[in-house]
């Protein structure tokens, strides 16, 4: 089917070729995909396809990070930082819990094919689950629970590492209770001893006093 008689252009085109190309992917793996697939289940020409993306590669980070971004978790609401946390892990596990066990095999692959770091993957997808916590963040600030001192990467990071690390090493979706436990023993306290650090700094307090820094 040509594109002439589809009649798609633009965003529509485009939405169309990556939608193809990530269900390519998790039929048959990174290293097992071809432009070829893609190309038919998309209906369209593989002159469409290079003149967006010159490889494979380049189409199905494409591919990774269009689908991360269709399929951003909402922004909770729910009356408190911490429950708000809850509730965005919650629904990080239900919408992303079975595709992370796919890729945790099949990223293998292009990191050996492209010598990616998972680091550097990582900071792609992160930029756009830190805009969901960065609005969870500010109402949290708008309630007066916590300062609008900005938080650094590695905190704000925190929270989806955990959960990673929880799939991986159980390979199975986080219940509940590592849910919450996640957030009360690990993710608050890191974020209220970073608040804490930085009113210290920013009052000149003594590196003894600041644990008595109350927010």
């Amino acid at each position: 089917m040509s594109e002439k008689k589809t009649r798609r252009r633009g965003e529509t085109l485009e939405r169309a070729i990556l939608d193809a190309a990530w269900e390519e992917v998790l039929i048959h793996g990174f290293q097992q995909y071809t432009i070829e697939g893609v190309v038919k289940r998309a209906q369209t020409s593989r002159s469409v396809v290079y003149r967006r993306w010159s490889n494979k590669v380049e189409l199905f980070e494409a591919a990774l990070l269009h689908y991360f971004q269709q399929n951003k978790p909402s922004v909770p609401n729910a009356g408190s930082l911490r429950a708000d946390l809850i509730e965005l892990l919650n629904e990080v596990c239900l919408m992303r819990g079975h595709l992370m066990m796919i890729l945790s095999t099949q990223l293998i692959d292009y990191y050996h094919e492209t010598a990616v770091k998972p680091k550097e993957l990582r900071e792609k997808i992160v930029l756009l689950g830190n805009s969901v916590l960065d609005a969870l963040l500010f109402n949290a600030v708008q309630r007066g629970e916590i300062s609008a001192s900005p938080l650094p990467d590695r905190v704000k990071h925190l929270p989806f590492d955990l959960i990673r690390g929880e799939f991986f090493m159980t390979l199975k979706q986080p219940d509940q209770q590592s849910i919450t436990e996640i957030v009360d023993m690990v993710v608050l306290p890191a974020i209220y001893f970073q608040q804490r650090q930085q009113i210290g700094q920013a009052s000149g307090l003594r590196g003894d006093d600041r644990s008595e820094t109350i927010l």
